[in-house]
């Protein structure tokens, strides 16, 4: 296999993400980024973060950091339109990745920002000689279950599709627990070979890898208990409460609760009436603290007499974890997800409780009553290996060369319809945009009633897809819309078949007949959407051009206008395709007095000609010369 050499210049790696510190005050993922980015750029990485969330800027002291710290901040583009909204930053990340070469790539796993990346990857567009590391926080199809969540809305099936394809497609997966990555592969996610379990760095590794963790703090008179997290489901604001309510409340007198997180699921008065009337009399009082940045949260923790409680349902590796652990902190906390992971073997029995009240309350009533804080519980991480297995990915490494691409590649371009034209006619217009040029466009009309009618539909594209590519007619020829007409007939299926003789006699038209004796001329089309023309010649062909004459089809752009003038089956001095945009007109007057002077010049017809001109006010010749010159002005 050819490969491209590995240098000794640094490693360039890319984080994808929708927050860092600077742009949020903590969180999860802007936690484990930022300090993963400063300690990457301290050991010569290059490193650059590209910032796919809604701030249009770092908070100063954080963008000094990051500068002086040698670390990127890039913004996305959303200066152009892209939709549907969910996959819309996940190909603008595309884009702006693609601009540039870097060794490795590490995306964050919630939203699906590197599904696109990915696919694109997969079939030889882009990153050929670029890692994509899928980096696992907690996709939406495991959030919604850890909140314990069965309704999901449209948008967000749609962006849990987008996450996992961007696991799929990735060359590797990171997770700082071994229960997500496990998740994954029981929920049936096709992940790639390569994954490593890597917890996530803390602010004492910004300090030295090494850095030995401090003392354990002298035990104090226990006086408060603080729930650490969010309100929310998930966080297990109900299981505290259920927990607290079956203890004795003798055990609660003089015993401070407090909450320290943001409002999400409950608000602080959702959350008191949970408690029973004898837990709340026996509990010296029930506390919120909602708006505590990172560092304020983390120095209230380290007050005496306090010990944290982290009941949550499900977590992935909570930094709330890893801060008590390093600041020294005493804990209790449920052992689901990988909270467990991150805490020494030795430690597990006297911290961890499983995430239900009972087991919550059987851990809590021997601390409450020896009145005293716990020593805390050690890591079972260290810095050093955490670090060694990042620069094995990191690192410039051989990797297969991108695959070679020729523009001679014949590509069909299938688009399937249903009675929707104006998406249609974006989606048409996108592919006849695209640089590559050797190609044709396949409408496929599904069912409705004008493909019965003109006879384009899957029977026919089945046909012409039998066909080698380089012995299929060219997008121009009409000869690909004959072959269209030729098999229809054989080729409908037996049951619409019935359909139709169940509905009784077919129309001319349905039927492919000659029109009858009350229409002695084709009858007109006027096509205000021509797309790639593809409609209008159906029409055209249709009978032998003697039902159907489109007589006038706009469109803005010309490629798509030339495809059906070039291959008209009335002989007309102008060919019925007209570059305009409809959006030009102000009223349905306007378009009509367009339609007759295109048909007045097509027909040669001099008397409708003469008489538009005969108009009032010195008729459409007056109207059509100011138009004129107010566009040149």
């Amino acid at each position: 296999m050819n490969t491209t050499a590995s240098s000794d210049r640094p490693a360039s790696v890319c984080f994808v993400v929708t927050e860092v510190l600077g742009t949020v005050r903590n969180g999860g993922i802007a936690t484990a980024v930022t300090h993963m980015s400063l300690l990457l750029a301290e050991r010569g990485m290059d490193v650059e973060i590209l910032y796919c969330g809604w701030r249009d800027e770092v908070d100063k002291p954080w963008a000094s950091r990051y500068r002086d710290a040698g670390v990127r901040v890039r913004f996305l583009d959303r200066s152009e339109a892209v939709s549907p909204a969910y996959v819309a930053d996940s190909w603008r990340a595309f884009q702006a990745l693609a601009s540039r070469h870097y060794d490795t790539i590490v995306l964050q796993d919630w939203q699906g920002l590197g599904a696109v990346s990915g696919l694109a990857k997969r079939v030889g567009l882009a990153f050929g000689s670029t890692r994509l590391v899928h980096h696992v926080h907690g996709p939406t199809e495991w959030l919604m279950e850890a909140n314990r969540s069965v309704e999901l809305a449209p948008a967000d099936a749609a962006t849990a599709h987008l996450e996992r394809l961007s696991a799929e497609y990735a060359d590797v997966v990171v997770g700082p627990s071994a229960h997500l990555v496990s998740w994954m592969d029981e929920h049936g996610w096709r992940l790639p070979d390569e994954r490593h379990t890597v917890p996530y760095f803390t602010s004492r590794h910004l300090e030295a890898l090494d850095a030995p963790l401090a003392g354990a703090r002298p035990s104090t008179p226990l006086t408060e208990l603080v729930f650490f997290g969010r309100l929310e489901e998930r966080k297990g604001v109900r299981t505290l409460a259920a927990a607290i309510n079956r203890l004795d409340p003798a055990l609660l007198r003089g015993i401070t609760i407090t909450f320290m997180g943001r409002p999400a699921h409950f608000q602080p008065e959702d959350v008191l009436a949970m408690f029973d009337d004898e837990a709340q009399d026996a509990l010296a009082d029930i506390r919120f603290l909602t708006d505590l940045d990172q560092p304020e949260a983390r120095a209230y923790l380290c007050g005496p007499g306090r010990v944290a409680l982290i009941p949550s349902h499900l977590d992935n590796s909570p930094n709330v974890v890893y801060e008590c652990i390093e600041d020294r902190v005493p804990f209790l906390a449920s052992h689901a997800g990988g909270t467990g992971e991150l805490i020494a073997e030795g430690d597990r029995s006297a911290t961890l409780f499983d995430p239900n009240p009972a087991s919550m309350a059987a851990l809590l009533a021997p601390l409450l009553a020896a009145g005293t804080t716990p020593p805390p519980a050690r890591p079972s991480y260290d810095g050093p290996a955490l670090m060694a297995v990042w620069e094995r990915l990191l690192r410039p490494a051989e990797t297969p060369a991108p695959i070679e691409r020729t523009d001679d590649t014949f590509v069909t371009v299938v688009i399937p319809h249903h009675d929707r034209p104006e998406h249609l006619l974006k989606a048409v217009q996108s592919v006849a945009l695209q640089d590559h040029t050797d190609l044709e466009i396949l409408v496929v009309d599904d069912d409705t009633a004008l493909a019965e009618m003109i006879g384009i539909g899957w029977a026919s594209m089945q046909a012409h897809l039998a066909v080698p590519p380089r012995a299929r007619p060219n997008a121009r020829s009409m000869a690909l819309y004959r072959r269209f007409l030729a098999t229809r007939a054989k080729q409908s299926s037996p049951a619409k078949r019935g359909a139709r003789a169940a509905d009784g006699p077919e129309s001319p038209a349905a039927s492919g007949g000659q029109a009858g004796p009350g229409s002695p001329r084709p009858h007109v089309v006027v096509d205000l959407f021509s797309g790639c023309g593809g409609l209008s010649l159906g029409f055209d062909l249709f009978g032998e051009g003697k039902l159907f004459e489109t007589i006038l089809a706009i469109d803005i752009e010309a490629p798509m206008l030339d495809v059906l003038n070039a291959n008209r089956v009335h002989g007309t001095s102008v060919g019925p395709g007209r570059r305009v945009n409809i959006e030009d007109f102000l009223n349905e007057e306007e378009i009509l007095a367009f339609y007759l002077d295109h048909y007045a010049q097509t027909r040669g017809d001099s008397a409708l000609r003469d008489a538009l001109n005969a108009l009032p006010h010195g008729g459409l010749a007056r109207l059509k010369a100011r138009i004129a010159s107010l566009d040149q002005a």
